[in-house]
């Protein structure tokens, strides 16, 4: 088990879709055999500051539904003011794994790694060819089918 490593990931993960699970999946593949990927669910007031809008389900139920996912090792509920170095010195991860819309996040991961003395690499994936691959094109969808 050479490789196996500790993998962080977050998202707000509201209305599922087969994009988070494709994010999840390589998440857990970066992980390694017998790695440990971790995820962190977006509060819903972090989702609100964000995103401009409240989520479609609140945090414990998005939370319940990404620990029924098997790639999932463990979820943690993040907090409303998004203490990313807290998180760091929990997890002590030694990746982080982005999603293709997370860029604003890596600059915020690379300063708490620094302050909480841990090295941590950073992997940003591309967006996956499903559709829909967000949960905007769900919404989309849904207003459309209304």
């Amino acid at each position: 088990m050479k490789d196996a490593r500790v993998v962080l990931a977050s998202g707000v993960f509201d209305l599922l879709h087969a994009g988070h699970v494709a994010f999840l999946r390589e998440a857990k593949r970066i992980a390694g055999e017998g790695g440990r990927l971790v995820v962190v669910v977006a509060s819903d007031r972090v989702v609100r500051n964000r995103k401009g809008r409240s989520p479609v389900l609140p945090q414990d139920q998005r939370i319940m539904i990404v620990k029924a996912i098997r790639y999932v090792d463990e979820v943690i509920a993040g907090t409303p003011d998004l203490d990313i170095c807290d998180i760091l010195r929990r997890v002590r991860p030694d990746i982080v794994v982005l999603g293709y819309d997370q860029t604003w996040l890596r600059k915020l991961v690379e300063e708490a790694a620094k302050e909480a003395r841990l090295s941590i690499s950073i992997v940003q994936l591309p967006r996956f060819p499903v559709k829909p691959g967000s949960s905007t094109e769900v919404r989309r969808r849904l207003l459309e089918k209304s």
